[in-house]
């Protein structure tokens, strides 16, 4: 990993964009630590964002789809209690 200040990758930014490009880690840091990661382009961050998206509406969809069978048995949970309730021992 290369840290560097802000000063410093102002003076070296076109080298430091090089080493991101290449793989190499590239953390410019503020008075306060860490500031920024320099990532090369085909960083694959908006692929997982569309995947979480994805996931997303799947998900939406799945609880559609089921929604009465979860009201049935959320009714049946209250009326009669889960099935393993005799069973704790907590």
């Amino acid at each position: 990993m290369i840290k560097v200040s802000r000063k410093e990758a102002e003076e070296h930014l076109g080298e430091l964009i090089e080493e991101a490009a290449a793989g190499q880690d590239v953390v410019i840091t503020s008075d306060d630590g860490p500031a920024v990661r320099l990532v090369p382009e085909s960083f694959k961050a908006v692929e997982i964002f569309e995947q979480v998206d994805v996931q997303k509406g799947q998900r939406e969809t799945w609880l559609e789809e089921n929604r009465e069978a979860i009201k049935a048995y959320n009714e049946h949970v209250a009326q009669h209690g889960v099935f393993s309730a005799g069973l704790r021992g907590f």
